[in-house]
């Protein structure tokens, strides 16, 4: 039986050092025992093969506190924690002292997570080496306790599987904070706000372009110091050209050649130079190592953008002033600093920005031809970049009202509004709209009216007579989830507020419902008495027999909360109608207040004051029970001339939580006799009616179709039409991202306008940040494929075929038992994701995520990301040709196809706090070395020819052809990566143009949607020159000490930055010849 020791080493278990260790606790606490009781404790310790020295150490706790010696256990203990933590301060000061004299290079250096992505060792990047045990620890904590607390069944093999090496945590020892892994960043809220929102300094956004190069890469730095990995920010070229254009005009692509400098400037300046400035701070300030990085830079991406991409993903986005970006403007600017990004490597090679061109295809050819003939040329000219190509790109576009369509809202100097859109942007801001508030299903959220230009427009009707005029692109949220206007059918039913409004603490009078009541059984039947010198003194209602007591009771009832004098007194009925008195000036005041009542005030311009949406619910309630004493019918009906006061009840009855239908019956035609005499009816009448129950009902009523599910309450669409509308049309931006509605004074639940679009597809990556918005990875979690397959093999003895065959392809019952087998470990997996994604939601929730404060990022548009590695080695393990054959492909899609299938059945598609899986073939820059050594020190089968796993479908060390190399990364196996995949194909020259568009062609054809080519840059260590291909000698100083930078996986670093293996690795890569 064996012991694995601290140092990783094995020996045998030696049952005499537990005795000792034994016998000192005792001794320690004065116990004097036989050798014979100690014998007898030692025995009942339990052993098993390969147990570690920490495991031991518990099994003995446990024993003595058995034995009923707490004592001596906490003793035990005590000295346990004293020895380790000495220990670990030896160590930390040997490591210390080892790194600072060794003269390896700072990723050969590290004993935890290697990084190429440092140029020079120093204190900086030793300080963060130093702390990654910790952090480790302290993260496995963190996710045990939480694993205990929401999944106790996996909470012991989470680190089994850890120590193990079946599983790897990406970057677990990076901090001791939960953080993020990766994100791709909106700049919107930068262009609104500035980084004040995230560093609490800056007191303005950007106003020109050198500010706004300043604050970006300042939000760089910001942001990835919240994050474990990448930062994408794929509209930066959007938001500068926001920039240029406020210094040079919306034009200025057709005067970038004109000079700008003034009089005191020694050299010519132009609109280019002014640009290309912003450029370069920008590109020279993210290649700055992060203190708060050790000292690494912040992988850093961008994206460039064919017209037909830029159109589909930012055809409804507006600027924070209300223009829109220019497909002109932003074309001239990407094809600058693609041009200026070449040349800046030439002076000194550059690792950061990683960038992506995006183009899309209709699955013949890409459609933008102009950037396709681009993408070649900056390629033959020695452009470095990456290429994504897609057929379906899918743009969620703004939602958007007519200009008459009313929203509800607050201002905390005037009060509570419901008006228009249009006429809202008539109001000064001046003491009308500061603090302005939206409603929003029992809240009030904060946000901004946002106008946009005209759109095809729907009128959709309800069955509970709602009516909306939207655009064809407006987000609807619907039962079973969301659907553009365009999209929703008379099956679709939708989403109606069900939250209860409270009172507003600062405007909350504790007023009562018997108040209430007194509000609105004077809106029903009220009238006040004459004036005496320029006084009112006299309240009248109007009754019938049956509610004249009721209604007397609980204006006496108010009165007495009110401290005023209870003096309401019932008349004999006059034509079967009782009239009640009150005489009480202060109540004639209350009820003006409340009613905006002034003389000359009738049923047919009746009103309610709205600021009653800022009292309590009881007060609103009294309201709706006196109007309904005073003006009801049965069954919940009222009853107006007003059509202001109707609305203003339907908004009532909202913020209640209740859901109403207003019906309209238009009698002006007709007369009424009264007591003999005749009237005409000059307005119309309408019939207000809310359903008090409509949570307890049944649905059976198909006239009031509706359906309650959940939480909420859901009504069908009765009609759909086209309308001619040719205005602007009206949203809200609400500032919180992660609750992204607001609620019309009908009750409609809807989305507010997405100004900045998101792709509908997951197209990020958390290696290269491909080009999505608003998208990343919350974390990631690696499978090691060679041992799983390995420890499979070992375990079904149904694997083998009689004639020796391993591959699992070869049997069907083996493919079905593999399935069960890696879904069961993805389904302990999938638990430990959701732990850390809830670790995450809780820290959002505190406020301690500051890209999500900003507004730049929120938490549930981050992935979990099971990462995948060791597939080439397994399929090597089991005799595969891991060339272009169909036997590797049905095993690539077996492993890859069932993580994706786990992924959408296990995914917690909750719409505040999802939980979502994807899946990525990681590059595993040093996990790939670490698994490799893991894997064959303990035993199992690793290729001899190689020194990592490798992190392509295809072979780098052998001579795969260019072409192998595209079918392998293609859609066969793609389009199971639903987080990404990428083909670094390593060539030995930049090839021509017409090459290089060839090559498009054939990712077309084979689905190879993201790839890029990997030529070495040659620079001279003497004299510092650089050559775009790889030379062995300086043209300039005939020096042969040069370094070659290269793609150590996703991004350029010199091959002297490499870890030792990964030197050894780049020695034996293949890169192809013409």
């Amino acid at each position: 039986m064996y012991v694995i020791k601290r140092n990783g080493q094995k020996e045998e278990v030696n049952p005499q050092k537990i005795k000792n260790a034994i016998s000192a606790a005792f001794k320690a606490k004065s116990y004097t025992l036989e050798d014979e009781l100690i014998d007898k404790i030692v025995e009942e310790v339990k052993l098993w093969n390969d147990i570690s020295i920490e495991d031991i150490q518990d099994e003995i706790l446990e024993v003595l506190r058995d034995y009923g010696y707490d004592d001596v256990a906490d003793c035990y203990n005590n000295y346990r924690i004293e020895h380790k933590n000495t220990r670990f301060i030896m160590e930390r000061l040997n490591y210390m002292d080892t790194y600072s004299k060794s003269k390896e290079n700072a990723a050969s250096s590290s004993e935890t997570d290697a990084n190429a992505n440092v140029t020079l060792k120093n204190i900086a990047n030793l300080e963060g080496e130093v702390y990654k045990t910790t952090n480790r620890i302290i993260q496995r904590q963190r996710m045990k306790d939480r694993l205990n607390i929401m999944f106790p069944d996996v909470a012991k093999q989470y680190e089994r599987d850890l120590n193990s090496h079946i599983i790897y945590v990406h970057d677990e020892a990076s901090s001791p904070v939960a953080k993020p892994y990766c994100m791709a960043s909106t700049l919107y809220p930068l262009m609104a706000e500035g980084v004040g929102n995230i560093d609490g300094v800056t007191p303005t956004p950007p106003n020109d372009i050198q500010s706004f190069s300043g604050q970006v890469t300042n939000l760089v730095f910001l942001l990835s110091s919240q994050v474990k990995g990448a930062v994408a920010l794929g509209d930066y070229l959007i938001a500068l050209n926001y920039y240029v254009v406020k210094e040079f005009g919306s034009n200025w692509y057709d005067k970038v050649d004109v000079v700008i400098n003034n009089t005191n400037q020694l050299r010519t300046v132009t609109i280019k130079n002014a640009i290309e400035k912003g450029m370069k701070q920008f590109i020279y300030g993210v290649n700055q190592p992060a203190g708060n990085r050790s000292y690494n830079s912040p992988f850093t991406n961008i994206s460039y953008y064919d017209h037909t991409y830029f159109t589909s993903l930012f055809e409804d986005f507006y600027y924070p002033d209300g223009s829109k970006p220019e497909w002109k403007a932003i074309d001239k600017l990407q094809r600058m600093f693609m041009e200026l990004h070449r040349q800046l490597r030439l002076i000194k090679p550059l690792t950061f920005p990683v960038s992506t061109i995006a183009m899309v295809h209709d699955n013949k050819d890409i459609i933008d031809k102009e950037y396709k003939e681009l993408c070649a040329e900056e390629w033959a000219k020695g452009g470095s970049f990456f290429a994504y190509i897609n057929n379906s790109p899918t743009s969620l576009a703004s939602c958007c009202f007519s200009k008459d369509t009313k929203f509800l809202w607050k201002a905390s100097t005037s009060g509570v509004h419901c008006t228009s859109f249009a006429e809202y942007n008539e109001l000064p801001y001046k003491n009308m709209k500061e603090n302005m508030k939206i409603f929003h299903n029992g809240s009030w959220v904060s946000g901004k009216v946002v106008e946009l230009p005209n759109r095809p427009m729907y009128k959709i009707t309800t069955f509970n007579n709602k009516e909306f005029i939207m655009t064809d692109n407006h987000i609807n949220p619907v039962l079973g989830g969301e659907k553009i206007t365009s999209q929703l059918t008379l099956d679709d039913y939708l989403l109606f507020n069900t939250s209860q409004l409270n009172a507003v603490p600062e405007n909350n009078e504790h007023l009562t419902f018997s108040q209430g009541f007194v509000i609105g059984a004077f809106i029903g039947d009220g009238s006040f008495g004459p004036e005496i010198n320029g006084t009112i003194y006299e309240t009248i209602i109007s009754q019938n027999k049956d509610k004249v007591k009721i209604c007397a009771q609980r204006f006496k009832k108010a009165l007495e909360q009110m401290g005023l004098d209870n003096n309401v007194r019932i008349e004999a009925p006059h034509n079967n109608v009782y009239s009640i008195r009150i005489s009480c000036k202060e109540l004639v005041a209350f009820i003006i207040k409340w009613t905006n009542w002034f003389r000359g005030t009738y049923a047919f311009n009746k009103k309610l004051n709205l600021d009653c949406l800022l009292q309590s619910s009881d007060f609103r309630k009294g309201i709706l029970a006196g109007w309904y004493n005073t003006d009801g019918g049965n069954s919940n009906r009222c009853y107006t001339t007003s059509s202001e006061l109707a609305e203003q009840m339907e908004i009532l009855i909202t913020s209640l939580g209740m859901q109403s239908i207003i019906n309209i019956s238009d009698r002006t035609d007709e007369k009424v006799i009264m007591r003999g005499d005749v009237y005409n009816r000059n307005y119309p009448l309408y019939c207000v009616r809310w359903y008090e129950d409509a949570n307890h009902r049944q649905n059976k009523d198909r006239e009031h179709s509706w359906i309650k599910y959940i939480n909420g309450i859901y009504f069908k669409i009765k009609s759909i039409e086209k309308v001619d509308y040719n205005d602007k049309v009206y949203c809200i931006e609400c500032k919180n991202q992660k609750e992204p509605y607001f609620t019309l004074p009908s009750g409609l639940i809807t989305h507010n306008c997405r100004v900045l679009n998101e792709m509908d597809e997951n197209t990020f990556s958390s290696t290269t940040g491909m080009t999505g918005i608003m998208t990343g990875s919350c974390n990631v979690i690696t499978l090691n494929l060679n041992r799983i397959i390995q420890d499979f093999a070992k375990k079904e003895t149904t694997w083998r075929s009689e004639d020796g065959d391993k591959n699992i392809m070869h049997n069907s019952k083996n493919k079905e038992l593999f399935k069960e087998y890696l879904t069961d470990i993805l389904k302990r997996v999938y638990k430990y994701h959701i732990a850390y994604k809830t670790i995450l939601y809780e820290l959002e929730d505190r406020g301690m995520f500051a890209p999500s404060n900003g507004g730049y990022i929120y938490l549930n548009k981050l992935y979990s990301t099971i990462g995948l590695i060791g597939y080439f080695e397994a399929a090597k393990f089991l005799g595969i040709d891991t060339s272009n054959n169909e036997e590797y492909f049905n095993f690539l899609r077996l492993i890859f196809g069932t993580v994706k299938e786990q992924n959408k059945l296990n995914s917690i598609k909750d719409k505040k706090k999802p939980i979502l899986f994807n899946s990525e073939a990681i590059p595993g820059e040093n996990l790939a070395v670490n698994l490799y050594k893991w894997d064959m020190k303990d035993g199992y089968w690793v290729p001899e020819n190689q020194n990592l796993y490798n992190c392509y479908f295809y072979n780098p060390w052998d001579d795969t052809s260019v072409l192998d190399k595209f079918v392998l990364h293609g859609s066969k196996i793609s389009k199971f990566c639903d987080g990404g995949q990428a083909l670094h194909c390593n060539l030995d020259e930049h090839l021509s143009k017409e090459q290089y568009l060839k090559l498009i062609d054939f990712s077309i054809a084979n689905g190879t949607n993201y790839f890029t080519f990997n030529i070495p840059i040659s620079e001279c260590k003497d004299c510092g020159h650089v050559v775009n291909a790889p030379i062995k000698e300086c043209p300039i100083c005939h020096s042969k000490n040069i370094d070659y930078w290269t793609r150590i996986i996703g991004y350029l670093r010199p091959v002297s930055a490499f870890s030792k293996p990964r030197q050894i690795e780049q020695k034996h890569r293949t890169y192809s010849k013409q």
